[in-house]
């Protein structure tokens, strides 16, 4: 799937690299919910023995999108989102935004 604006919004909000004296780490961000607050936990994906290139940095990041674990697709608007904005984990399910909508209240 191409890159839209919704998925470099997610690339930039949901994914990053950090480097220490260990090498780099590609991290993601998992959204879980605290009642009505999300909170972010960042878990390590990928580790480089040295810091990767710009280049390669981007192409693991948007590789990561893929990662089922912690983005799907909306089958009503079709967009790629964080697992944590979907009604829940199954394959199907809708956005929040899509959901809400419809509705539906959270």
């Amino acid at each position: 799937m191409t890159s839209n604006g919704h998925d470099d919004d997610l690339l930039r909000t949901c994914t990053r690299v950090c480097h220490g004296r260990a090498g780099a780490g590609l991290q993601i961000a998992s959204i879980h919910w605290d009642g009505q607050q999300p909170l972010m936990r960042w878990r390590t994906v990928r580790r480089w023995p040295r810091r990767p290139s710009a280049a390669q940095a981007l192409r693991a990041r948007r590789q990561a999108l893929d990662d089922r674990r912690f983005f799907r697709h909306c089958p009503r608007c079709g967009k790629r989102h964080a697992l944590g904005h979907m009604m829940d984990s199954q394959p199907g399910s809708w956005c929040q935004g899509c959901a809400q909508q419809e509705g539906v209240v959270f």
